[in-house]
């Protein structure tokens, strides 16, 4: 980022292959949506750009995009389209095809088995449907922290909250979320 602060035409196409993947990835388990989390991306990265110059160099890029994507994500939320969409029924519906790739990265792949396939396909998708019913911090702190991998200290700095509380929307998302799939599947399905 620093290099693109200073004029590097490369800098950017470099950060936007390296983090535009992760950033769909969070923001489509934050919106619900495909092609929303594509314009959330977008404008993720054009306000990182217009914040070049403000960026800090001595502290790391990867909390610094994802505070930024979390902000564009809770704009959008608390605009009146963001009202309109989470109202709105897609008149397409069904599963996208991005889905069995985060999905497979939630449950592990296992053996090319087709039983094993289908049953880790299965368990993704409950843990999909019920990741998006968690709080919506609780949410945001488990998938940045469980599937982005930020510690709690970049969690922290990303959501703007002590870390306290962050280590506590972990503990608990993780715990809510285990006992909702062991009660929507039996004591098998989280272990």
């Amino acid at each position: 980022m620093a290099a693109h602060a200073r004029g590097d035409e490369g800098a950017f196409a470099e950060l936007f292959q390296r983090y535009a993947g992760r950033l769909f990835g969070y923001l489509r388990h934050m919106s619900g949506d495909r092609e929303l989390a594509m314009d959330l991306v977008q404008e993720t990265f054009l306000r990182a750009h217009r914040a070049r110059h403000r960026f800090d160099a001595t502290r790391p890029f990867r909390p610094w995009i994802f505070r930024i994507a979390s902000r564009v994500q809770v704009d959008h939320a608390r605009s009146w389209l963001g009202w309109l969409s989470l109202r709105s029924v897609s008149l397409f519906g069904g599963e996208d095809e991005a889905a069995p790739a985060w999905a497979d990265r939630l449950a592990g792949v296992p053996a090319q088995e087709p039983a094993r396939v289908a049953e880790a396909r299965d368990l993704s998708a409950r843990v999909r449907a019920e990741i998006g019913r968690l709080p919506l911090p609780y949410r945001r702190a488990l998938l940045l922290h469980d599937l982005e991998g930020l510690n709690c200290r970049e969690v922290a700095e990303v959501t703007g909250r002590p870390i306290g509380t962050v280590l506590s929307w972990v503990h608990r998302g993780r715990a809510l979320l285990r006992e909702r799939l062991e009660a929507a599947g039996g004591k098998d399905a989280w272990s």
